[in-house]
């Protein structure tokens, strides 16, 4: 929740960028279509367009910590029942999926960075890159995710009544709960997920905004990640993961360069920045550590239902 203010301060009382501020006007924005890449005509400067992806952010949050179990209640069924209730409440899923999406992106780069496999890097006018940072994970989780994935599970639920259909844009997973045979619906959708993935992936190599081959498997992986999460619990909670791994990331390297005339790129930052970075790193070992558990647990309790069934037979 820090974040926001510190952003709000970066994008308006600070000299980020010698060519762009709070009031440059900003003709027409960049949406994803797939990816195909289409200017939609939207007035505005960059402080309000940035604004206004805060104020969405926020509404999500709120949204996501209403939804599922209370925190409180989530975090005493986690003691009594296991971890794993922590991912009833859908603030807490998406907190937890922040962080072992950060951790495993990194050990994917530090892995081929040791490997000599070039990622890159994004480079360009910092108030530019900043607010494009913040607006990336709505156009594009809404490009990757919702037109591609959200529009196969709309179809493979079209014979279904209006409200599942419908909802499938939101949440896909929508699309065949209740249904006892989910097979053809999840291959659908499933091809969707893939195919979006590979997709979001190539897309950062031929943009031209400074990533190298090494960052394909990255961008696939957090393609792959953040679909599940569409599918799983809805596009807000995709935008948010998405929105922690793009602004969370990277606001304090900003407002570091903005008051302290720190390059945002700089290895070494100032305190806050490397609070920042620690508490995602931290937060991504445990939450790594937590679905590594969860999965290993669930398939050994699977093969052991399904050697049970097989001693029955």
């Amino acid at each position: 929740m820090i974040s926001f203010p510190f952003g709000f301060y970066t994008v308006f009382f600070t000299s980020l960028s010698q060519t762009f501020t709070a009031s440059t006007p900003v003709p027409s924005v960049q949406i994803f279509l797939g990816p195909l890449v289409q200017a939609v005509p939207i007035g505005g400067s960059i402080g309000s367009i940035f604004a206004a992806a805060c104020v969405v952010y926020a509404a999500m949050l709120l949204l996501a910590t209403l939804q599922g179990s209370s925190l409180p209640r989530s975090m005493r069924r986690a003691f009594a029942d296991g971890p794993g209730a922590l991912f009833s409440n859908t603030l807490l899923a998406t907190l937890l999926s922040m962080g072992f999406l950060y951790f495993t992106i990194l050990v994917i780069d530090t892995v081929e960075t040791s490997g000599g496999i070039p990622v890159g890097g994004l480079s360009g006018d910092a108030m530019n890159l900043f607010a494009s940072l913040t607006i990336a994970p709505l156009r594009e989780e809404f490009g990757f995710r919702v037109l591609i994935i959200g529009t196969a599970a709309f179809l493979v639920s079209i014979a279904r009544p209006a409200g599942p259909t419908l909802r499938a844009f939101w949440r896909p997973s929508a699309s065949y709960e209740g249904v006892q045979r989910v097979g053809a619906p999840w291959a659908v959708i499933g091809f969707a997920l893939l195919a979006s993935s590979v997709m979001f992936g190539l897309l950062h190599i031929i943009s031209g905004s400074g990533w190298e081959i090494g960052k394909l498997p990255e961008a696939t992986f957090a393609g792959v990640v953040l679909g599940y999460l569409y599918i799983r619990y809805g596009f807000h909670v995709a935008v948010l993961v998405h929105w922690g791994i793009d602004y969370f990331g990277s606001v304090f390297a900003f407002f570091g360069q903005g008051v302290y005339g720190i390059p945002w790129t700089a290895d070494n930052g100032y305190i806050l920045q490397n609070v920042a970075v620690l508490d995602l790193v931290v937060l991504g070992l445990a939450s790594f550590l937590l679905v590594v558990y969860l999965g290993l647990r669930h398939y050994l309790r699977e093969r052991s239902e399904s050697a049970a069934l097989g001693v029955e037979v």
